[in-house]
């Protein structure tokens, strides 16, 4: 039975609303604010697969009463923020389809998104959030599977062998998709459609590996089994890509050193049996010379020629953290600003607040593993970064994993999302919690020049709504419960 694609077009209400900004206040230089009013005329949410992705689109139509310095639209793939700029003419009047999400192998159930709209004007941006109705993917049309396994070509214990087994990054070059192998060197990329792809396998200690024109037509394709896996090449102990010299001289300055003894490293003990010995220096001796990305072998499985494939160049370990107010990177050093502390670390079997940094697209193991080392997720930041709770005695276990870079401290700093509320600001606010709003009204009372005007929920979130005196947005800032504090906008519609 021939397989096609299938659209499914989710059309909500046609809304005519009007939102109207109700507070004026005055910003430092005394100059009066009045926010713009955006009237949107229609708003039309639609769905499609295409690819083994879950695309969401947004067709709005609006006008803004002012003239705008630009007008963007909130957009997020798998998570990832990001601000699109919209077209608008003469008269401030907007009209476009905008994809406001993606997501990787979407399924049938019933989900809703949310975007925003953006209006700068000089130094200010007021936003309005646009929410959608149930949306659904049609998930009717089949999808295959591209399975396999991988192993390290070596002889190693097999009551010991799921260190090595586990923690191979298989990426489908191109599409943003990978995931992680399991104990047993098992992988497994669903939700894919007809066509020819190519596979990048990678790990700490093993040479990267190419699997070009694997194509799929009609049916699963399974690369390779548990009695002929995948072998890859170890014995890149300083992780250039290349087994040669350098790597020689690095074991042998542990040679003959086993578990327990003070410079033993996992990392030198190639079949892991708990000793570096002439068993590790044979295994490097066998790959001597070799390097990544130079496996250029036809697989068995297709004959049809493809486009010429130029390997991606082999993956590092930078990231950045994008916030509002800094981006954070592996040689950022915070310093806080005036009425901030800095949290350098969290006392024995406290639970802090950090930003988990994986090692690329965040797929579901990836998540997995987080929580299974002791890490409670909660948001998503760019690029690739989740906020999470983990006890202190749980973030090496987290930092350790094979898909983790970094894990970062979340200052208290971090949660305020607009600087105009620090300095001399009073007035309301919309704080967002990390669990709970119990406590609130003591944490209130305690702290002075607070008033709690009313607790509820948005979404998966537990917030409340606070009138503060100046000042007082440092000293909320330090409840470890309180996620995030932004100012709050108030608007009417009909």
């Amino acid at each position: 039975m021939k397989k096609k694609m299938v659209i499914l077009l989710t059309l909500l209400t046609l809304l005519t609303s009007f939102f109207t900004v109700l507070p004026v206040f005055a910003d430092e230089g005394s100059n009066t604010i009045n926010y713009p009013e955006l009237t949107i005329s229609n708003t039309k949410w639609y769905t499609e697969i295409s690819n083994g992705f879950g695309l969401v689109y947004l067709h709005v139509t609006g006008h803004v009463n002012v003239p705008a310095d630009k007008i963007t639209i909130l957009t997020h793939g798998d998570g990832l923020n990001a601000e699109q700029e919209m077209k608008i003419d003469e008269n401030q009047n907007f009209d476009q389809t905008s994809t406001i999400e993606f997501t990787h192998a979407p399924n049938g159930t019933p989900f809703t998104v949310s975007t925003q709209i953006g209006i700068y004007i000089d130094q200010s941006k007021t936003s309005y959030t646009i929410n959608s109705g149930e949306l659904r993917y049609d998930i009717t049309k089949e999808s295959y599977r591209i399975c396999g396994y991988v192993s390290p070509n070596c002889n190693f214990n097999k009551d010991r062998g799921q260190e090595l087994l586990q923690g191979y990054n298989i990426e489908l070059v191109g599409t943003g998709r990978n995931v992680i192998t399991g104990g047993n060197g098992y992988f497994e990329i669903d939700g894919l459609a007809n066509g020819t792809y190519n596979l990048k396998i990678t790990k700490n200690g093993c040479l990267s590996k190419i699997i070009p024109n694997v194509i799929i037509k009609d049916s699963d394709v399974y690369i390779s089994g548990t009695s002929s896996p995948i072998n890859t090449y170890i014995g890149d102990i300083n992780y250039d890509n290349a087994i040669n010299l350098s790597d020689v001289i690095e074991i042998a300055s542990v040679f003959n050193c086993k578990d327990g003894d003070v410079i033993y490293n996992a990392k030198f003990d190639l079949n892991v049996d708990g000793v570096v010995n002439m068993s590790d220096v044979m295994i490097l001796a066998k790959n001597f010379n070799k390097v990544g990305d130079q496996d250029t072998t036809t697989p068995t499985f297709t004959s049809t020629p493809v486009p010429t494939y130029t390997p991606a160049p082999t993956p590092t370990n930078d990231y950045a953290v994008k916030l509002i107010n800094a981006t954070i990177t592996r040689d950022y050093v915070y310093t806080p600003s005036t009425g901030f502390e800095k949290i350098d670390k969290y006392g024995p079997g406290e639970v802090g607040y950090y930003f988990i940094v994986f090692s690329g697209p965040i797929d579901d193991s990836m998540k997995s593993d987080a929580e299974k080392a002791g890490a409670k997720l909660y948001s998503y930041y760019p690029e690739y970064s989740f906020l999470a709770a983990i006890t202190t005695e749980d973030v090496e276990k987290v930092k350790s994993l094979p898909c983790v870079l970094d894990v970062i401290i979340y200052q208290n700093e971090y949660k305020v999302t607009d600087r105009t509320l620090l300095g001399e600001y009073s007035g309301e606010v919309i704080v967002a919690f990390f669990d709970s709003s119990d406590g609130i009204y003591d944490l209130a009372q305690k702290i002075g020049g607070v008033v709690v005007k009313d607790v509820f929920s948005s979404g998966a979130y537990s917030c409340a709504l606070l009138q503060i005196d100046k000042g007082k947005v440092y000293e909320l800032c330090k409840s470890p419960q309180i996620r995030y504090i932004q100012k709050n906008y108030v608007y009417t519609t009909n």
